[in-house]
């Protein structure tokens, strides 16, 4: 695969994550999960330009179709309930962090290798979100780092 078709597949990925995200805000009517969908595709919409801008200093001759017309998620669209979605946001977070891990790696001593490992911490970022929400949904988010105990409570 060439750096060119990488980058077009990260670009697609992104476009993809963001529609995926912005279709789970359109359809919950819980204004909490609405926000935290609504910024992950903005987040994943900043991640699309930031490909779109390496795309284009990396190949200037070329154009970047617009990718939102032909683009679909192609990933899972069916949920049981909001903590499958969120595991599977998790799982397509974790997927797309290694991913960028990897552009890293291939890009190595290059201005785009910081770049590509900023963009796989922000995907650990989102992971985070996601988890968040899921504990909270859950019931066992805490709003305090547990080691704040340490000496506090009797074994």
């Amino acid at each position: 695969m060439t750096n060119k078709d990488v980058l077009l597949l990260a670009l697609g990925n992104e476009i993809m994550a963001a529609k995926f995200y912005q279709k789970l805000a359109d359809s919950t009517k819980n204004e909490d999960m609405k926000s935290v969908f609504e910024r992950l595709a903005r987040f994943e919409h900043m991640h699309e330009e930031k490909i779109k801008d390496i795309y284009l200093s990396e190949f200037p001759e070329m154009t970047v179709m617009n990718f939102n017309d032909r683009e679909e998620f192609k990933g899972k669209t069916q949920f049981h309930d909001v903590g499958e979605v969120l595991s599977y946001g998790m799982e397509v977070e974790k997927n797309m962090e290694e991913s960028y891990i990897k552009l890293a790696e291939m890009y190595a001593g290059e201005e785009n290798e910081v770049i590509f490992k900023e963009l796989a911490k922000e995907e650990s970022y989102h992971t985070e979100i996601l988890e968040e929400e899921l504990q909270r949904i859950q019931g066992i988010h805490t709003w305090f780092d547990m080691s704040e105990l340490n000496g506090m409570m009797e074994d």
